[in-house]
């Protein structure tokens, strides 16, 4: 949809939400910036000042005029920080993709009062990508009614037999036979539930086996 402007991407650990967003970015070819979140950047001031460094790897000089505005002695609410960054997106040269990592350790009241103002006007040639264990306090209802928001959730991240085996053929090749291999990952698939960090851990524990298909 034209109107899309919000991808979520929820799932709980280890089921390849970073290696799935980074792989596309690195494929797509459009600018974009990429911040990983921890529980140290649940401060709006901290957020800001990271995110503003992180649209500059993509733009180098975007966003002056909100960057000065963040050093202001009154702070401002959430609503007005986000308007005036909005305005500095509005200005940019070119298309962004916005990448948050590790959404769901931002809990900050201000954060989402800010990022759902941020998400509810982004600027077409803006896309917010967000990856998170947790669905983030935004209006989903609301988004999803006016096709603004994609959504991949487990279910969709979760390894195919084909895409398992394929990964075994990356990390075990040429140390074990095709015909291995495919055994392998159906056993792999189902142990693991096609999880994309569960896939990789059981072949790189089955280097050096001599008949991994044995293996538990």
């Amino acid at each position: 949809s034209a109107n899309r402007r919000l991808t979520l991407v929820s799932a709980p650990a280890g089921h390849g939400k970073t290696a799935l967003v980074s792989g596309w970015l690195g494929a797509c070819g459009t600018p974009y910036a990429w911040l990983s979140l921890d529980e140290h950047d649940d401060d709006l001031d901290t957020f800001l000042v990271y995110l503003v460094a992180a649209v500059r790897t993509a733009w180098p000089q975007a966003l002056d005029d909100f960057a000065r505005l963040l050093n202001t002695p009154t702070p401002l609410p959430p609503h007005r920080l986000a308007d005036a960054l909005l305005q500095g997106l509005l200005a940019l040269p070119g298309p962004l993709i916005f990448a948050l990592d590790d959404y769901h350790t931002l809990t900050a009241p201000s954060i989402h009062a800010f990022m759902v103002r941020l998400v509810e006007h982004l600027p077409p040639h803006v896309h917010l990508v967000l990856m998170t264990r947790a669905d983030p306090p935004l209006p989903m209802e609301r988004l999803r009614a006016g096709q603004a928001m994609g959504e991949i959730r487990a279910a969709g991240l979760r390894f195919s037999l084909e895409e398992a085996r394929l990964l075994l053929e990356q990390l075990l090749e040429p140390e074990i036979p095709p015909e291995s291999i495919a055994e392998t990952a159906y056993l792999l698939e189902d142990s693991t539930e096609g999880w994309a960090v569960g896939l990789q851990l059981a072949a790189l524990s089955l280097r050096g086996q001599a008949d991994p298909a044995a293996v538990p």
